[in-house]
Parts: C-alpha cells; sequence; structure tokens
C-alpha cells in the first residue's frame, strides 16, 4: 500500500528532524519515485517543509521513468519545487529497451526529454547504459549523440550488471551478454565525444554541461555528510557512523508506526574513512587530497611505482587522480593505495 509507505516515510523524517534541518539538495530516488501521485509527493515535502525551508534547497532531484512522464506530470512535479529530473532512458534503440524488458519505448524516451526541455528541467539527466554484447559501436555513438543533441546537461553511463536471481542471470548461462573489451572501447568513445563537445566527464560514471555538475552526488563523492529516508537507504554523518534502514517494506512500515527508527549503524575506524575517500575520491576528475596516500605506500609497491610511471596515477594541483584507464581499474587501485 503506497500511502502506508508515504505515511511510514513522513514518520521517519519527522523521526530524523534534528539531522535534516541543515540538508542542501535533496534526491527522491532508488526504486521508482515518479509512481507517487502528486498528493503523496506533496504529504512527503510538507512534512519535509516543517524542519527545513525547502526555498533554499539548491537541487531537488526526482527520479523518473519516461513512460511516467507527460505534461501534466511535469508541470505537478515543477509545482512541488523539483528543479532537476534524473530520466531512466537507458537506450534510445527499440530493440536494446525490449531486451532489457523496460517499460517505455524508444519514442517515449525521447518525447520525456522534449517535455523536460519545454517545461525547464534543462539540468536534468539521463541513464544510459553500455558493454552488452548486443550493443555495437554505431548503435552507443548514437545513443551518446542523441543524448548530448537532447538540450539536457548531464548524462550518467553505466556498464550493464548482471544481478543475482534476475532474467539476465538465467540468460548469462547460455549466451554471452558482457563485452568487457567493447565496453571498454564505449567508455573512451563517450569520454571523448563528451569532452570535444566541452563538456566535463567529472566521475568515472558522470558526464555533463559545466555547471551542471549534480551537487548531490558530489557531496556523497567528497565525502559528505547524507540522510536517507525509506526502506533500504543508508545515511552517514560526514565523521565516521553510517547507518541503514531495514530494506523490507513492511518491516520498515512496522518499525516507523512503532516510532523508533529501524536503521543499523556501524562506526568507521580512522583508517575505514581513509579508505572511503581514496575510493570515493579517485572516481572524481579531482583525485584525492595527496596526503590521503602514505609516501610509503607510493614507493614501495612496484605495482603502484608501475601506475605512476604509466600516468595512470599521477599526481595534478596536489592531488592523485587517475587517467582514463586508471578510471577503468579504479575498484583495483584502490584497494592496492588502501591504508593497510
Amino acid at each position: 500500500n503506497m500511502d502506508a509507505m508515504v505515511d511510514a516515510i513522513c514518520k521517519e523524517i519527522t523521526l530524523k528532524s534534528e539531522d535534516i534541518k541543515n540538508v542542501k539538495t535533496l534526491y527522491f530516488g532508488g526504486g521508482t519515485p515518479s509512481i507517487l501521485s502528486p498528493e503523496q509527493l506533496n504529504k512527503i515535502l510538507l512534512t519535509l517543509e516543517n524542519f527545513i525551508s525547502t526555498a533554499l534547497i539548491e537541487e531537488f532531484t526526482l527520479e523518473v521513468n519516461p513512460d511516467d512522464v507527460s505534461l501534466k506530470s511535469m508541470q505537478d512535479w515543477k509545482s512541488l519545487g523539483i528543479n532537476r529530473l534524473s530520466i531512466g532512458v537507458q537506450s534510445f534503440n527499440e530493440d536494446h529497451l525490449k531486451w532489457m524488458n523496460r517499460s517505455h519505448n524508444a519514442t517515449q524516451a525521447k518525447e520525456s526529454i522534449e517535455i523536460a526541455i519545454e517545461e525547464g528541467f534543462k539540468s536534468s539527466s539521463i541513464d544510459l547504459i553500455y558493454g552488452f554484447e548486443m550493443l555495437s559501436m554505431e548503435q552507443w555513438e548514437r545513443n551518446v549523440s542523441t543524448a548530448l543533441d537532447s538540450g539536457l546537461s548531464h548524462i550518467s553511463a553505466y556498464t550493464l550488471t548482471i544481478e543475482p536471481r534476475t532474467a539476465f542471470e538465467k540468460l548469462s548461462k547460455t549466451q554471452k551478454l558482457l563485452n568487457d573489451e567493447r565496453a571498454w572501447e564505449q567508455f573512451l568513445l563517450i569520454n571523448n565525444i563528451t569532452t570535444l563537445s566541452g563538456w566535463d566527464h567529472y566521475e568515472i560514471s558522470n558526464f555533463s554541461k559545466k555547471e551542471f555538475h549534480s551537487k548531490h552526488n558530489s557531496a556523497y563523492w567528497g565525502g559528505r555528510a547524507y540522510i536517507g529516508i525509506g526502506p533500504g537507504a543508508h545515511s552517514f554523518d560526514g565523521i565516521n557512523k553510517r547507518s541503514w534502514n531495514v530494506s523490507d517494506n513492511w518491516k520498515y512500515i512496522d518499525f516507523m508506526n512503532s516510532g523508533k527508527l529501524s536503521d543499523e549503524k556501524e562506526f568507521l575506524t580512522l583508517e575505514g574513512r581513509k579508505n572511503e575517500q581514496i575510493m570515493l575520491g579517485l572516481r572524481t576528475s579531482t583525485g584525492v587530497p595527496k596526503q590521503l596516500l602514505k609516501e610509503s605506500l607510493l614507493s614501495s609497491s612496484k605495482e603502484i611505482k608501475n601506475l605512476i610511471e604509466n600516468g595512470e596515477l599521477l599526481l595534478e594541483k596536489g592531488h592523485w587522480k587517475l587517467n582514463l584507464l586508471g578510471w577503468w581499474k579504479s575498484d583495483h587501485i584502490a584497494s592496492l593505495l588502501f591504508n593497510a
């Protein structure tokens, strides 16, 4: 029941009222919040307004599916103060959307962007997926060009991941779904096309026009505090405390009805916190402050020395950062650099 979920979310906001009074960005996502009615969304916002001034929110993003987009829904969202959309386009190719089992088609994908632009949601973002066997270089180039020409200011591009217990996992047992070599070529291609258009490739998976980096995600990558509301949502106090809600919807609702938070918590050690900063920071074009990486580690590991010699790990403006090849291997490189 959607109303029961909305009520539970409102209760959690009230329980966390002390923590939320300084938030600067709001992000409604994970799942598909665009299926909520304007009344349900408004109920959540009215609860928030008891504790924060929504007029001071710098960026308010809503994740939407193209098939939930209409002129009316856009106007409703705008009237609620939402100023940025993250549109789950995934592809502009009809066959690929069917294969991914998406509920929208290519026409809806394009139309949702057109309506967003008309309604003034210029800073919005679209998601694209690459690296799967069916996707040729030409098709990928067409997807990226369509996104760049759409008038929106941001693209998030991810490789297809095979989640356990999904239709894709079943399929992957009988046929080749992913193509790692082509994924790397497609990563280079989107980097080159966006950079030539004057866009910033400012995080491994994120590309935007100069002034349109996602403020919300940049705060997360920068290790600043964030508060998660809703089933499965994670929070971080910006120092060392990480907490998360139970992800089962009904258990979450029961917790909130009983008037207590459902969050479990853990406290990061100083090393754990540093390692997290290294992992997140290396994903960005800024990199990590020089002092985060131990000199002794950089000079003692042969593998790290090679990365520096090859220019995959480089020191620039007092920050260690990765080049494109380094980014492609960033998880592995981060684990080498952890202050173990």
